[in-house]
Formats: C-alpha cells, structure tokens, sequence
C-alpha cells in the first residue's frame, strides 16, 4: 500500500489506482475491521492466523505471526489517510473513524504510562479481552511513526480529550532523551530506557530501514510549518 500510494502520486495509472483501491480495503476493511487494531497474517481464505488457543511455546515461536505490532497500527492509521486522500475521497469518514481508533487503541493499550511512549508489541491471550504487553521495549521506527501519526490526529481533532498534540510533543521528547544518540549521530535500534544495551549496539543493520525516520521527520517538519 505504501509503494502504490507513492508511485500513483507521479504515475496516476489506471491498472495502479485499482491496486491501489483494491489493497486500501483489504487492509482497512479485513486485516484491520473492527478490531481497532491489525491483524498481521492470514490463510490464503483471510482466515487470521492465530495461536491464542496454543502452547506458550507455540505463541512464543510464532509471536511474530500473530502478534499486536502498535508500530504498525500508528503507522498504518496515518498510510490510510494518505491513501484515501490520494484517490481522491472525499468526506471519508469511515476512513477517520478508522484511523483514529487505531492510534486511540495504541495509547489505551500499547502506551508506557510510566516512562512513556509506544511498546513495540502484545499479545491478547485466550479467554482475555486485554491486551498483556509481550515486548516492553521500544524501536526506533514505531516511536517516530507514533509521532507523525499523533501530529496528523491533532490537526484533524483539535479539542479531543486524548490531547493528540500533547502526545505527539511526549514522542518527540523521547526520541530526542532515548533514541536519538546526539554524539556519534543516528538512532539507536530501541530506547535506551528499556535496553541501556542499545547505546552500544549496531546502528546499522539488515532489518533497519532509514525510511521511517526519514518520512517521519519530514512529515512532522511539514505538518509544523502548515504545508501538509
């Protein structure tokens, strides 16, 4: 859905606009529906993929399979937006409501409300209705994909009572404390809160992608100076 969006921006091709159109609903409307958050892997018949009725061992060999990633919600919140303004919709509601929701159910549950900021992932285990957080710690991609994602809902709900720019400001603040390394330059893979061993750690890696921080920032700077 990424490529898509950014490639019909400068190739506003037919065949793309219904590849396009076609994956914005699969995403909105199957992988995440009314759950508020997505679901990350399915069966060739979009049955989800899902160990909560298994083995500890079999959910902690298959966590990444099946897995609540609030990264991914924060990010895919504001993507979804992105789409739907690239179409060409308009008053797409269903959309916001989505969206909203989904960044709603990354603070409500996936927020660390002692040292704050996104958890990386959890994990809603059977016969339970919360979610129990798996992974305490925080990368460096979903906290500046929160941030971005926080920013756009301020702008689209000012007086809402999850104060979304308030959010946006404590991100910002945590990746300027935890995750930005201000001597040698870069970020690191995590917080440095939850994993002090990240301050010596590779900055670069097969899984690190400059993308997200990249886009993030841009973004932000974007939606800061009313050009967005």
């Amino acid at each position: 859905m990424e490529a898509f969006t950014e490639l019909y921006a400068v190739w506003p091709n037919d065949t793309l606009r219904r590849r396009l159109n076609s994956v914005f609903h699969e995403i909105r409307d199957i992988a995440i529906g009314g759950k508020h958050h997505l679901t990350p892997f399915f069966r060739r018949d979009w049955t989800p993929i899902s160990y909560r009725g298994s083995s500890n061992r079999a959910r902690t060999t298959h966590f990444e399979q099946a897995h609540i990633s609030f990264g991914h919600n924060v990010e895919t919140a504001w993507l979804l937006m992105e789409v739907s303004k690239a179409l060409g919709f308009t008053n797409d509601t269903t959309t916001l409501k989505v969206a909203k929701a989904m960044d709603d159910y990354v603070i409500t549950n996936g927020w660390d409300q002692e040292l704050g900021r996104v958890y990386d992932g959890g994990y809603i285990f059977q016969r339970e209705k919360e979610v129990t957080i798996t992974m305490p710690t925080k990368q460096w991609w979903a906290e500046i994909e929160a941030a971005n994602s926080f920013l756009m809902m301020s702008e689209l709900f000012h007086n809402d009572r999850t104060s979304y720019y308030q959010k946006f400001c404590e991100q910002w603040n945590y990746i300027e404390k935890c995750v930005i390394d201000h001597r040698y330059g870069g970020r690191y893979w995590g917080g440095i809160d939850k994993a002090p061993q990240n301050e010596n750690g590779p900055k670069a890696t097969i899984r690190k992608a400059a993308y997200h921080t990249t886009r993030g920032m841009m973004n932000c700077i974007e939606r800061l100076d009313g050009k967005r």
